[in-house]
This record gives C-alpha cells, structure tokens and sequence, in this order.
C-alpha cells in the first residue's frame, strides 16, 4: 500500500470512529486568501517542524485530490501559507492536481514530518465556502465558519496549543 493510500485509509477510519475528534492534534489549519488573491491553506504549529505535508481530500467517496510537501520549514515564522493553485517554495507539489469542484466536501489537514505522529489540524469546506473570503479571514472548523486572521492565530495558540 502507498503513503498516500494508507494516510487516505487512517484517515477515513479516524474520521469514522472519532466522529470529528482526532487526538495529537497541534495546531491548526484553515482556508484562506494567499497574497495574491488565490485560495490557499493557513497552517500555523504548536512546535514548529522541520519538514511538513497537507493534502486536500474529496469526501464521499475519500480521495485525495493533491498532496504537497514542504522539505523546509523557515525558522522565522510561525505559520506557513500554502497557495493551493501554485504553491511557493519551498512547498512542492508531491501528487494530483489543485482542481476543485462546486458542491464536492473537501476536508484539507497538514502534519509535522511524515504525518505518522499527528496532524497541526483539519478543516471542511466547499468552494462557496470559501469562495468569498477576503483577505485577512480564515475559514476554520468542521463544519467551518469564518473567523478573522488574528482569531485563527488566538485560536491556535490558546485552544489547540494548550
């Protein structure tokens, strides 16, 4: 079985037996506007990683739709943006495509390393979720609501950090 196969299969049976709760979780992840207007994922840690993955997956059937990975973490900030459609370095595009569709449920998560000890988070979305954010806001939570920049780093620091 591939990596990305069997992360697919932990996480659909995580999703399935915890019913939205998912342990070693540290920090958070959310959908955001990058600097250049494109939708993106905001992760931000409880300890910062050396290396770090996220994927996008398409739910019912659980599909991952494209995984990226980041070989090299920056030791100055304390989140990383990730533009979905074109990823910046040092992020690369690990497997699939940034094509998402109307009315298909993602769910998107980003991890420390390999992925094997945790996760820094998870969000659900749709595009018409998402497809109005401004800069500044952050789509955070399954099922998500918007919340200010400011909100999702207070978030992460004090609820998912502690």
């Amino acid at each position: 079985m591939t990596s990305t196969a069997a992360r697919l299969a932990l996480v659909a049976l995580l999703l399935a037996a915890t019913a939205g709760c998912v342990n070693n979780i540290e920090g958070a992840v959310g959908v955001t506007r990058a600097p250049n207007g494109h939708l993106a994922l905001a992760v931000v840690w409880c300890d910062r990683p050396s290396t770090m993955g996220a994927w996008i997956l398409k739910q019912n059937p659980w599909k991952a739709v494209v995984e990226y990975k980041n070989p090299e973490v920056d030791s100055v900030s304390d989140f990383q943006i990730l533009d979905i459609d074109s990823p910046e370095a040092p992020w690369q595009l690990s497997s699939g495509l940034a094509k998402l569709y109307p009315d298909v449920d993602y769910t998107a998560e980003a991890w420390p390393g390999d992925g094997k000890n945790g996760i820094f988070g998870q969000v659900g979305f749709r595009l018409k979720d998402v497809e109005k954010l401004k800069t500044g806001q952050v789509w955070l939570g399954t099922p998500g609501h918007v919340v200010t920049w400011n909100y999702f780093l207070e978030y992460a620091e004090k609820d998912a950090c502690s």
